[in-house]
């Protein structure tokens, strides 16, 4: 299954394109300048129908799909702890929408779009599958912990261009929420087994999650998590009450002659009015174990066994601001031929924790109806090998993109992870 996974994505690299020019319309989410890159020219309407990556850094997708259809199999944790990197078993997936329309007429542009993104990422330990894999020593604990990420905003806005000799200056003002945003969530375990036959274990995932919602409803009269007042009344008022305000700026250069972007940047989700949580749920999921007199209940295990388990997640009401990632990126279009070139990208994310995401384009063009292209790109934790084709008839385009991803360059061939994207513009 491997072999046929990579077979099928190579060929999808040779006869396709890397996750699109990255100046297009589609990407406005990188640059609100690249609005304005429309080859429909004066209306548009772009819909990306599909947006998901999914990625861990242990099974690859062919390895998963085979497991979903066997009857059994064999779990190696020798092989699973010495295959683990660093940061241990690591898993995250990426859901993106949009919707824009736009209309430009000589040097001005307006619009608006809307956009839902999710992203969550998560770990595990590698020492603990070091236990499960090669015991421990006794009377010496062994602990790990690693951070989860989870964030998840809507927006929607207004875009507003001006076209100034060769440049593109852009902007738009944009309405946001949060749906489900994580701060400072964990994983943490502890295990210790004594030489007196006793051990101990304990295993927590703190999740204090906010939410645009009002904590009346979506909260009993105990104060634990429950739907039963959520209603669309309810979902309006926590919205007004809520919303937060940022602005996106960008702006790019042109060539004189064929009117491609060749350089640019921009600024991401500079806060205006930041957004106000309604509510917090407070899930801190815990798990502890004390095993007493484990040497003379060997009959019998679980008589020795006192465990403790986690209470309902409980809901209160929050008035914590909440922020979407600050981001400045920029991009470089190299043209080595009239039918090729080369695009290095590069964003710096100021969140925590702060991280650098670089990639690199190269896209062939057979006229102006079809692009060809393949990239490589580090984005949020993730590598990732992207193949793309763009069908434009003008007043309709077609673009499919794939990728294979990995946690490092050396593993994004193995297809531990998957990227897919559609994207249908329409207008003339």
């Amino acid at each position: 299954m491997k072999k046929i996974v990579l077979s099928i994505f190579i060929v999808l690299t040779l006869v396709s394109v890397l996750g699109a020019k990255p100046t297009d319309t589609r990407h406005f989410s990188t640059n609100p300048a690249f609005l304005a890159n429309s080859k429909r020219g004066t209306f548009e309407i772009g819909l990306p129908i599909l947006g998901f990556e999914v990625t861990n850094s242990y099974l690859s997708i062919g390895e998963i799909i085979g497991l979903a259809s066997a009857k059994d199999f064999t779990l190696d944790l020798n092989k699973l702890y010495t295959s683990l990197g660093d940061g241990g078993l690591e898993y995250g997936f990426t859901l993106e929408n949009a919707l824009f329309s736009t209309v430009h007429i000589g040097q001005l542009g307006v619009g608006f779009f809307t956009r839902q993104e999710t992203y969550y990422f998560s770990s595990l330990p590698k020492s603990f599958f070091g236990i499960l894999a090669n015991g421990n020593q006794l009377d010496v604990p062994i602990t790990g912990e690693s951070n989860i990420i989870l964030q998840s905003f809507a927006e929607t806005g207004l875009y507003g261009s001006w076209k100034l000799d060769n440049f593109v200056f852009a902007g738009t003002l944009d309405a946001y929420f949060p749906l489900a945003y994580a701060d400072n969530a964990k994983f943490n375990y502890s295990f210790v087994a004594r030489s007196n036959g006793t051990a101990s274990f304990s295993a927590s995932a703190n999740l204090p999650m906010y939410t645009f919602l009002d904590a009346k409803a979506v909260s009993n009269s105990s104060g634990n998590f429950d739907s039963a007042g959520l209603t669309s009344d309810a979902i309006s008022s926590s919205l007004s009450s809520s919303m937060g305000f940022n602005v996106d700026a960008g702006f790019m250069y042109r060539h004189p002659k064929s009117k491609k972007p060749m350089w640019g940047g921009a600024l991401l989700n500079i806060p205006l009015i930041p957004a106000k949580a309604g509510s917090k749920l407070n899930a801190n999921l815990t798990y502890s174990a004390e095993i007493a007199n484990l040497l003379a209940n060997t009959a019998n295990i679980a008589d020795a066994v006192t465990s403790t388990e986690s209470q309902p997640a409980k809901v209160e009401a929050s008035e914590n601001f909440v922020l979407m990632p600050m981001k400045a990126n920029g991009f470089y279009r190299f043209e080595l031929l009239p039918f090729l070139d080369v695009t290095p990208q590069a964003e710096l994310v100021f969140w925590n924790p702060t991280r650098l995401n670089l990639g690199v384009n190269a896209n062939v063009y057979l006229g102006d109806w079809i692009d060809f292209g393949v990239g490589v790109h580090r984005n949020d934790f993730v590598w990732k090998a992207e193949t793309e084709l763009a069908l434009n008839l003008y007043i309709f385009e077609l673009a499919i993109s794939a990728a294979v991803n990995g946690p490092d360059i050396g593993s994004m061939f193995t297809a531990k992870g998957l990227e897919a994207n559609i994207f249908i513009a329409l207008g003339f």
